[in-house]
């Protein structure tokens, strides 16, 4: 993922089994808690075409790539 600014917060309540099973998958990704909620998160969004938000250019997916664009081949 590509370094993108942190400039908000959300808090949520989770069950405690969903937080263990978050917690064992970011150790096992070696990743933070908070980056791989936003990973989640931001895979959701894409996957309902809600991300990257429109309008916005060069903003990174889940996966790092940018904005996503079909290129021809010549």
């Amino acid at each position: 993922m590509l370094y993108m600014a942190k400039d908000d917060m959300i808090g949520f309540r989770v069950p405690a089994a969903l937080k263990r099973a978050l917690e064992a998958r970011a150790e096992a990704e070696h990743r933070s808690l908070g980056q791989l909620c936003t990973l989640v998160l931001m895979d959701y969004l894409e996957r309902h075409s809600e991300w990257p938000p429109r309008g916005s250019k060069g903003t990174a997916g889940p996966r790092g790539g940018g904005a996503r664009t079909k290129r021809s081949r010549s």
